[in-house]
């Protein structure tokens, strides 16, 4: 089983309120085969996602992918402009 791990980083004026919305999903995730860690740097949100396998990063980047879209069309809903 080979490790991996992948940082991603969203450029956004709203950082913080991506951070606070996606910062309970981080730690050891369900299965215990990743681990990820979110964090805040110049209106940047950084993801870092380490797993034991190719599976198991799809899936926790699939998932915060999903999560982060969720958060965008929660604030574009309560900014009204409809995203």
């Amino acid at each position: 089983m080979h490790e991996s791990s992948a940082k991603i980083e969203f450029s956004t004026e709203q950082a913080e309120i991506y951070y606070n919305a996606l910062a309970p999903e981080g730690g050891v995730l369900p299965g215990r085969r990743t681990k990820a860690k979110i964090t805040i740097k110049d209106n940047k949100l950084i993801l870092s996602i380490e797993a034991k396998d190719i599976t198991a990063m799809r899936a926790a980047v699939n998932s915060f992918i999903r999560w982060y879209i969720a958060v965008m069309r929660c604030i574009g809903e309560v900014m009204g402009d409809g995203h």
